[in-house]
């Protein structure tokens, strides 16, 4: 626990010096993230096969064509969407004054990903996090293993690891994550169960939270004879 304390007050520190808001820092980072995907788009495929048994075609469709996508989507609008803009209407005691509304970043953002879509549930938050000019912990599902490792030493090679980590390990490390450290914003897809305890956890700092949640054995599913056990288990 000690190490991950140690890797967020970095993280934090990195926030705090400024390093994160300046408009420029944020596209250059969006940059080096879409370089990320498209140059290493074989291997993420690879591992995504290797995890979850996606052929090439779907994990393209389904996993890196929609955070390229996004990635373009900001690099489009991102200066337009960071300009304070002036406030629609203000209080009558506020008549004689210039109101604007500036968009400001959280802070520290932690990311929670999803075994099921492991690259566009870790790395499409990722995307709005630096936009907003946040500095950001990415933990991947370690239920999608060879994916989880494979982000983390991309991001180590194409991120400004000043303010983005990928922290890997298993539930207890997530549980850690979530009850023992002080967050500015989470964003966590998965199960309800996990999310009600991430909503407690965050309750007592009165820290704002994403939660896209599904719940096991609702959806229906068709599993091949071809289909691996292990993924069968799962």
């Amino acid at each position: 626990m000690a190490d991950i304390r140690k890797e967020v007050d970095r993280v934090r520190e990195a926030f705090f010096s400024g390093l994160t808001r300046p408009l420029s820092w944020r596209v250059d980072q969006l940059r080096a993230l879409r370089a990320l995907v498209v140059d290493n788009q074989s291997r993420l495929c690879h591992a995504l096969s290797e995890d979850l048994g996606k052929p090439k075609n779907v994990a393209l469709l389904t996993e890196i064509l929609p955070v390229v996508k996004e990635i373009d989507l900001f690099l489009s609008n991102l200066s337009s969407w960071a300009k304070p803009r002036k406030a629609a209407s203000k209080p009558l005691a506020n008549a004689a004054d210039t109101a604007y509304v500036r968009p400001e970043p959280y802070g520290v953002v932690l990311i929670l990903g999803a075994w099921n879509f492991p690259v566009n549930l870790a790395l499409i938050p990722l995307v709005g996090a630096i936009g907003a000019g946040n500095a950001v912990v990415l933990k991947p599902s370690e239920q999608s293993a060879t994916t989880a490792k494979l982000l983390e030493e991309l991001a180590m090679r194409y991120l400004d690891t000043e303010a983005i980590t990928v922290i890997n390990g298993d539930a207890a490390v997530s549980a850690k994550l979530t009850g023992e450290v002080q967050w500015d914003y989470i964003f966590y897809t998965g199960g309800s169960a996990v999310g009600r305890k991430i909503m407690a956890a965050a309750a007592k700092h009165l820290t704002p939270v994403t939660l896209e949640l599904g719940t096991f054995g609702s959806h229906s599913v068709t599993i091949f004879p071809c289909c691996r056990r292990s993924l069968q288990e799962r």
